[in-house]
C-alpha cells in the first residue's frame, strides 16, 4: 500500500476537508437534527405504541436498506454445487426482510412491526448511544427518494419526538 499513497501538505487535507464539508451541506438532510428530541429512555422508546401506527404503511420492501450506504446487514447461503461440494455465499440482507435473523427455532422478530422498529431504533437509538450521539444517517436522502409510500428516517424521528406516549 506504501507505494500507492504519498505524503501530502496540511493545506491539502484543509483544502479537502472544506469540500468535504461543502458537499455535506448540499445534501437533503444535512440539517436535520433530533438530537435531545428523541427521548434518552430507550424502554420507553422501544415499547412506545406509535411503532405500529408509523410502520402500518410499509411495504417492506427493503428499498430502504438497499440504498442506505451504512446498512450493512447480510445473511449466509450454502448452495450444493454437487452431491459432495457445497459452496457459501455472503448476501447482502435487511432487517426489514421477513426472513432476517432466521434461526432454526423461527424469527426472533416475527411481525413487520417489530422489524420496522429494530431498523430506526438502530439508526436513532443504539446507534448514537455507542457513537458519541452520531445517528446512523449520512443525510444523502437516498430513503427519501426511493421509498414507494413515501416513508423514511425524518418521518420517523418526527413521529417520535411528538409522540406523548414514549
Amino acid at each position: 500500500v506504501a507505494d500507492l499513497l504519498e505524503e501530502a501538505e496540511a493545506s491539502q487535507g484543509e483544502e479537502q476537508a472544506a469540500v468535504t464539508k461543502d458537499e455535506h451541506e448540499k445534501m437533503p438532510l444535512a440539517n436535520f437534527k433530533v438530537a435531545g428530541k428523541i427521548p434518552q429512555d430507550e424502554l420507553k422508546t422501544f415499547n412506545s405504541k406509535i411503532w405500529e401506527e408509523i410502520s402500518a404503511g410499509c411495504l417492506s420492501c427493503c428499498t430502504c436498506t438497499y440504498v442506505c450506504p451504512t446498512c450493512h446487514c447480510y445473511d449466509i447461503r450454502d448452495y450444493a454445487v454437487s452431491d459432495n461440494h457445497t459452496e457459501r455465499y455472503r448476501c447482502w440482507d435487511s432487517c426489514l426482510a421477513s426472513d432476517f435473523t432466521k434461526m432454526a427455532h423461527g424469527n426472533p422478530r416475527k411481525t413487520k412491526v417489530e422489524r420496522f422498529r429494530q431498523r430506526y431504533m438502530h439508526k436513532l437509538v443504539y446507534f448514537p448511544n455507542n457513537n458519541e450521539g452520531d445517528f446512523a444517517c449520512v443525510g444523502c436522502g437516498r430513503c427519501l427518494q426511493k421509498c414507494p409510500v413515501n416513508l423514511n428516517i425524518v418521518k420517523v424521528a418526527k413521529a417520535l419526538e411528538v409522540s406523548e406516549d414514549v
